[in-house]
């Protein structure tokens, strides 16, 4: 399985990220972008339906751009992290349509948990499905 995680490197959130990569170091097939444009290089080309993607989203402008791709994301687990907690933002970070959302002054252990949840369930799923188990179905 995929995970996608986007998150610019600013001065307030590195120590956030680091923790949060450190805690997916687990993770066999994990894919680091820190910029929306390589964002959507990367969601432009094909991505399978298992894929799991976290958005740390560090500004209102970055959301704006993210919203803009949302057919991109279409279909795919998102977690998606809110630089701020207004009504307006939250209205913007909706449209994604996220299986998880919450904010960049959350506790990062908060966000690693939901996190290995769904990886977990993801993996219990294609195992029981027959893929990546390398059983036959």
């Amino acid at each position: 399985m995929k995970l996608l995680f986007f998150a610019p490197y600013t001065k307030r959130n590195t120590r956030q990220i680091h923790l949060l990569i450190d805690m997916l170091s687990t993770v066999n097939d994990l894919e680091v972008y820190g910029a929306v444009e390589s964002l959507y290089r990367r969601l432009s080309l094909p991505v399978d339906v298992d894929c799991l993607v976290v958005l740390f989203v560090t500004d209102v402008k970055s959301l704006l751009k993210i919203v803009a791709m949302k057919e991109l994301l279409s279909g795919l687990r998102i977690i998606l992290v809110l630089p701020d907690r207004r009504p307006e933002t939250i209205a913007k970070g909706h449209l994604l349509r996220p299986r998880f959302m919450t904010y960049a002054d959350t506790d990062t252990e908060e966000i690693a948990a939901v996190l290995n949840k769904m990886l977990r369930r993801l993996t219990s799923a294609t195992v029981s499905q027959g893929g990546g188990s390398g059983q036959p179905g």
